[in-house]
């Protein structure tokens, strides 16, 4: 039922017949994006299941229905006590395609309810939500919930695949990607060329000093780019030049850095999985090879910015690990991924 106010009501019952028609007809017309929204975000799902099919967006009409003041309803309904309204907010933002709704999105992966996270994780897809991406690779990391970790892995997948076609990169052409956490900006990285994007598009910046297994960003100027040989490399120049880092890590013949990590709280951490082989790498290939014998050195550890490492003690040695983590709402904590399973470890900030 429409709703006016009593001074309205009291003027409308003086106005003209033809007034007042008038008043009900633009009362009703406005009313019509709040009735088209509402029966769509209370309306419970089949079953909060965080298997529950593809993400796709809301009909063009639907969508075209829906006014600007919407985005702070359904906002508001990301913190409703109904699991299904969050579920269903979370969807319609993600249709909406407002980038503007990301931090909220990206708050919503920490819901109690594993249905209500995997919506949100492919809302942030649909949204192109990039500064997520860190977030993304936490969850296939850490979620208990088999669909929220494959929802994300998923959701990394297709904005990788985005940010590829956007740079007008080749299949396979893109290596690595980091969202520098100082920063919004993101970067992507080929086997020779470091991408940002700023003012809505992919810009060559500098350039990487091999084909990167792994690569992470502090800010607009402190970058580090790992190999499959020659170990681990450190850029202070936006990725105009690169110097090989040598002090406090172990030299070997064949040095890979399978996983880096900066310190999305204190930027001058820096986290690096380390592996030493004998043999020649796969060149370009973005993956750690097992065409030599490859043994892990453990994960090491930068106070400073990538001045002095040193091995990381209690985080594990008997297998490479592939990603790295820290949670910033909970940045005690370093996790890292396995081919065997995930880990966890205490540093203290």
């Amino acid at each position: 039922m429409l709703h006016v106010p009593r001074q309205a009501r009291s003027a409308l019952a003086y106005a003209p017949l033809s007034g007042r028609l008038v008043f009900w007809l633009v009362a009703l017309l406005l009313s019509i994006p709040v009735w088209f929204v509402l029966p769509t975000l209370f309306r419970p799902s089949p079953a909060l299941s965080a298997s529950s099919g593809p993400y796709t967006a809301e009909p063009a009409g639907r969508e075209s229905a829906i006014s600007a003041a919407t985005d702070i309803q359904l906002l508001l309904a990301l913190n409703q006590p109904d699991a299904h309204v969050r579920q269903s907010a979370a969807r319609l933002l993600g249709a909406r395609r407002a980038i503007a709704v990301a931090d909220a999105l990206r708050a919503a992966t920490y819901d109690p309810v594993s249905a209500v996270r995997t919506e949100s994780v492919r809302a942030l897809a649909a949204i192109d939500a990039f500064s997520a991406l860190p977030r993304l690779v936490h969850l296939q990391i850490t979620d208990f919930d088999t669909g929220v970790r494959d929802a994300a892995n998923r959701a990394e997948a297709d904005m990788r695949s985005r940010i590829a076609s956007a740079a007008g990169l080749g299949d396979g052409e893109l290596l690595a990607v980091s969202q520098a956490p100082a920063t919004p900006e993101v970067y992507a990285a080929t086997a020779s060329t470091l991408y940002a994007l700023r003012d809505g598009a992919w810009q060559p910046v500098g350039r990487t000093p091999e084909p990167p297994s792994s690569f992470a960003v502090a800010d607009s100027q402190a970058m580090f780019a790992g190999s499959l040989a020659h170990g681990l490399y450190r850029s202070l120049n936006g990725g105009q030049s690169w110097q090989l880092v040598q002090a406090g890590i172990p030299p070997s013949e064949r040095l890979t850095v399978s996983a880096l990590l900066v310190d999305p709280v204190d930027t001058r951490r820096v986290y690096a999985a380390i592996a030493s082989g004998i043999g020649a790498p796969t060149t370009g290939s973005a993956v750690v090879p097992m065409d030599a014998m490859v043994f892990p050195l453990g994960i090491y550890a930068s106070p400073d910015g990538g001045d002095h490492w040193s091995v990381l003690a209690g985080a594990p040695i008997d297998a490479i690990t592939r990603r790295l983590s820290v949670d910033p709402a909970s940045p005690d904590y370093l996790y890292g991924l396995t081919d065997s399973g995930a880990w966890r470890v205490h540093v203290a900030h």
